[in-house]
C-alpha cells in the first residue's frame, strides 16, 4: 500500500475490526445520496470500467414506485465492473481491503495527498484479486456490518478481551 495508508506490520499487536454494508442498503444509500461515486475509477481509468453511462442523482430522483425501482436497477447495472460480473461494491471492497494502492484519485486529492502508483490497478488485477480472495488472510480479527454495528462491535470487544486473556 501507499506510504500514507496504514502500515499493516505496525498492526501486528492490534485487534483489527473490518466493516461492510449490506449490499442492498449500500446501493440504496449510494443511489440516494451520491450515485456519481459508483462511476469513479482508479486514476480516471480509460476506458471506463463500468458498463453503462453514469446515472445522475437527478435521473434517480422523482416519484417512488415502479419507475424509480427501474431507474435504481438501471443504476446498479450501469455501475457493474469486470464485464458485468462484479459490482461497484466489490470494487469498493477491493480498494478498501485488498488494493489500497488503487484507491481513486478523487479521494487522495480531497485529502491533499499524492496519488498512489498505478501499478497493478487494472480490471484484470481487480478480477483476479476478487477471484482469489481468502478473507482469513486479510488480517481482520472481527467483521462488523454497518446495519448491526453496535451488537457486532460488542461481539468484537468481547473477542478482543478473550484474545488478550483479560
Amino acid at each position: 500500500p501507499c506510504a500514507y495508508r496504514s502500515d499493516r506490520g505496525a498492526l501486528s499487536n492490534s485487534f483489527v475490526v473490518g466493516t461492510m454494508r449490506n449490499p442492498c442498503a449500500f446501493y440504496a444509500s449510494l443511489a440516494q445520496y451520491d450515485p456519481a461515486q459508483a462511476f469513479r475509477e482508479p486514476y480516471r481509468a480509460r476506458p471506463a470500467w463500468y458498463r453503462g453511462p453514469p446515472v445522475t442523482k437527478e435521473e434517480l430522483g422523482g416519484p417512488h414506485g415502479r419507475k424509480r425501482k427501474k431507474r435504481v436497477a438501471q443504476f446498479v447495472g450501469h455501475a457493474l465492473r469486470d464485464k458485468g460480473r462484479l459490482g461497484y461494491m466489490s470494487y469498493h471492497f477491493w480498494t478498501s481491503y485488498l488494493r489500497e494502492d488503487c484507491i481513486d484519485t478523487d479521494m487522495t486529492q480531497t485529502d491533499h495527498r499524492p496519488p498512489c502508483p498505478r501499478d497493478a490497478c487494472s480490471q484484470a488485477a481487480f478480477a483476479r484479486d476478487v477471484a482469489e480472495l481468502d478473507v482469513t488472510r486479510l488480517g481482520i480479527d472481527c467483521w462488523t456490518f454497518t446495519e448491526t454495528l453496535l451488537p457486532d462491535f460488542g461481539r468484537c470487544l468481547r473477542a478482543r478481551v478473550r484474545r488478550a486473556d483479560l
